[in-house]
This record gives C-alpha cells, sequence and structure tokens, in this order.
C-alpha cells in the first residue's frame, strides 16, 4: 500500500445498540494493542489539547514507521495491513485540519476516532470481551480494510468544524454547518479473522545427571534405651504371704559413641528439556453481514440572520472537510484493485477527480455518496 506521506498532501450482524469505542474493560492483547491502549489513556491525559496533539502525531508516527516487533503476533499479518490504514488516516486528516485555525481540540478527536478503530481491530479482545456482556454493550470489531478505511475517512471528515462567537443582535452572514449525526444501515462484506494460536508446550526427560562427593566420618553420642520390670509385694496377710505385688522399672540405659565410617555418597539431578510446539493461524471466516452503525451529519445552509441571543455557532469548514473526503479516498484507492473493486473503485475516482474541479461543498457530496455507495454493495 502507498505510504501517508507519498500522498498528495506535502457482524453476525451486530444490533444496533452496539458501542463503538473499546470500554476500559477490555481486556487487549498483549504486545502492541496492549500497548497502544496504554498510549492513547496517557495521552489523552496529558494536558492541554496542543499538548495531546503533538503526543498523538508522534506516536502514529513512530508505529507506522516501526511497525509491530516480530513477536507482537496479535497484530501482524493482514491485521496490520488494517492496523497501519487506521493510523495513516489519522494522520492525514489531522494534517489537513491543521491549516484551521484554533483546530487542536478537533485534531485530538481525530486521533481519538483513529485510535478507536485501531483497538477494535484486536479481534481476539474484543470477541472475548463480547461473549461476556449483553447484546446492548458489545463492541463491533472492525470490518475488512476497504469497508472500514472508508467508514473512517467519512468518520474524520465530520471533525472539519470551527466554533465561531457570537454576540446578540449581531449580522450573521450565510454559513455551512452539519444535520445531526445519522444512523444508517450499510452492508459489510465477507472476511477472514486470524486467530493466533500459541503451541503447546511439554517437559521431555533427558537423562539423570549424578556426582560423587566424599563424607568424612562423623560420630555422635547416642543413647541406648535397656531396663527391666522388677516386681516386689506391697502387701502380706496375717500368715505372712504376699497378697498384692507391685512392678517397678528399672531404667539401665546407657549412652555409647557411634561413628558412620567416611564414604562416597551420589546426588542425582533428573533433566528436562521444554519442547513447544509452533503456534499457527487459524482463521475464521465472518460471512457478509448488516452493520448499523453511525455517521457525520450532511451540509446544511444557514441563511444570513440576526443573532438573537450571545453565544457561538458551529460552521463546517467545507474546504478541510472536502480535502479530508478526497485524499482519505486517494489513500483507499492507492491499496491497488485488489482491494477495490467493481463499482466502489470507480466511484471512489471520480469523486477524487471531481475534488480538483468542483467546489468544496460539491466535493463533499460526491465523496460522501461514493463512499457511502462502496459501505452498502453487497
Amino acid at each position: 500500500m502507498t505510504s501517508l506521506r507519498a500522498l498528495s498532501l506535502m457482524l453476525v450482524p451486530f444490533l444496533a445498540g452496539c458501542s463503538g469505542a473499546p470500554p476500559e474493560s477490555v481486556e487487549h492483547s498483549p504486545g502492541f494493542f496492549a500497548q497502544f491502549r496504554t498510549m492513547v489513556d496517557e495521552t489523552m491525559a496529558s494536558g492541554t489539547s496542543d499538548t495531546k496533539v503533538a503526543g498523538f502525531d508522534f506516536e502514529f508516527e513512530r508505529r507506522i514507521d516501526q511497525g509491530p516487533g516480530a513477536d507482537e503476533v496479535h497484530a501482524v499479518g493482514a491485521r496490520w495491513d488494517k492496523v497501519r490504514a487506521f493510523l495513516d488516516i489519522g494522520v492525514l486528516s489531522s494534517d489537513v485540519m491543521a491549516g484551521v485555525n484554533d483546530s487542536s481540540q478537533r485534531r485530538v478527536d481525530i486521533f481519538a476516532d483513529a485510535s478507536d478503530y485501531v483497538l477494535r481491530s484486536d479481534y481476539e479482545a474484543v470477541s472475548a470481551f463480547n461473549r461476556e456482556v449483553p447484546n446492548e454493550k458489545m463492541v463491533r470489531p472492525t470490518e475488512n480494510i476497504v469497508w472500514e478505511s472508508l467508514h473512517l475517512v467519512l468518520t474524520e471528515s465530520g471533525h472539519a468544524e470551527r466554533k465561531v462567537l457570537v454576540g446578540k443582535g449581531e449580522s450573521v452572514a450565510g454559513y455551512w454547518t452539519h444535520t445531526a449525526d445519522m444512523e444508517r444501515s450499510f452492508w459489510a462484506p465477507a472476511r477472514d479473522e486470524e486467530i493466533w494460536v500459541p503451541g503447546q508446550c511439554r517437559d521431555n526427560f533427558v537423562r539423570t545427571d549424578c556426582t560423587s562427593y566424599w563424607v568424612d566420618e562423623t560420630c555422635s553420642d547416642v543413647t541406648i534405651p535397656d531396663g527391666y520390670w522388677e516386681s516386689t509385694c506391697s502387701k502380706y496377710d496375717g500368715e505372712g504371704n504376699c497378697t498384692e505385688w507391685t512392678d517397678t522399672y528399672v531404667d539401665t540405659s546407657y549412652t555409647e559413641t557411634q561413628c558412620t565410617a567416611a564414604h562416597y555418597e551420589d546426588a542425582c539431578t533428573d533433566v528436562y528439556e521444554t519442547v513447544c510446539d509452533p503456534g499457527k493461524w487459524n482463521i475464521e471466516h465472518i460471512t457478509s453481514h448488516e452493520v448499523k452503525t453511525t455517521i457525520p451529519g450532511e451540509l446544511a445552509w444557514v441563511e444570513p440572520h440576526t443573532a438573537a441571543e450571545a453565544g457561538e455557532r458551529v460552521e463546517a469548514v467545507t474546504g478541510t472537510e472536502a480535502a479530508i473526503l478526497a485524499l482519505g479516498i486517494e489513500y483507499v484507492i492507492s491499496f491497488g484493485p485488489d482491494y477495490v473493486q467493481g463499482t466502489c473503485a470507480s466511484a471512489l475516482q471520480a469523486a477524487r477527480a471531481d475534488f480538483d474541479t468542483q467546489t468544496p461543498e460539491d466535493s463533499i457530496r460526491t465523496s460522501r455518496q461514493a463512499i457511502l455507495n462502496c459501505l452498502a454493495v453487497r
């Protein structure tokens, strides 16, 4: 796949109640995913929005450049391609949004969304969590790389907004804003999830190792128990005959010195060898299915008016939104024809080309429609 910097920028269906972001109680797979979750939590708690943006930008770029470690099996293979795409799209969208004044919080939101997609790609951890919770608390794992990348591009484009303070009685020029987020049903294609199964280990007996050592003579005093019982008459009758006898123990124990002769003794240890079978990937096939999810609202024009009250309005930054959509589409197209195919590919290519000639508002509509068509293809 084409890297970010090469761009022209210099469920068995889950129920509608399924949440997006993995909650704190999801125990992520060791290695990449667990470390990434820690990074997100620490960055979100790091201070101002400017500090958070700098932290996210550094951490995303570092992981894009380095990839997962060789031992981080839960994040390698096809799963890493998908994770890498979400990291790239997060950086791409943030870089575009950086051109808007006072946009640091929006950029934090962009990185947070991309992080959510990365963490929901931890299929084993999310599946384990979903087995333990009721349906309304289940987390939707990410779909295949094309479907979910386009969904993320659309999600990130919704952050292209800015807040403008308005005074009471102020004349407000017409501006673009967004309608509320919309719940939609789409169709995710079938995919294969690779599940890592660690190899089993066992201890095999190899040999017994023995060493001989010299033991010097040792002597000690030992008490030898001995003695006897002695009966004596303790009562006589009138005629001098004994009518009652008393037994008394006479202890004749004695002490003698006993010695153990000097000799050799053997110390032996059984030696075992731990033998492990290699781990392997098991394939779990996920059939095509309906996905109910939320997407950003559409553009809506607000006519010029006089502000009745002081406050703030939220404006859509249409040029930035159009760029995030178009460059995100360009990135997904770069996956190649083996990934992006048919009417989806042609619609995305046309939308990307229209970005260079259309107004931002028209380009947004064209790009959104192309993405929505791809998300709905059966």
